[in-house]
């Protein structure tokens, strides 16, 4: 599990803060699911290593929402 976790945060995008590829189909999915785990581990630990990725995750998401504060799958 700790490999699985530390691996997101060397996939996501330093820029944007993408987890994973945005080729993949419906790669929206994959980040939600990988910005909850990175959250819950934040959560669970306090550890500042995991603050940024994190918080990083969750911005892509809210920039990501269309006006109806939704998404779709790209």
């Amino acid at each position: 599990m700790k490999k699985g976790l530390l691996w997101l945060t060397e996939v996501q995008d330093p820029n944007d803060g993408c987890f994973g590829s945005k080729k993949t189909p419906k790669y929206m999915y994959n980040h939600a699911l990988a910005t909850l785990a990175m959250v819950e581990l934040y959560g669970m630990t306090e550890s500042p290593r995991f603050l940024e990725p994190a918080q990083k995750g969750v911005e892509f998401l809210l920039a990501a929402q269309n006006p109806g504060k939704g998404w779709r799958y790209a």
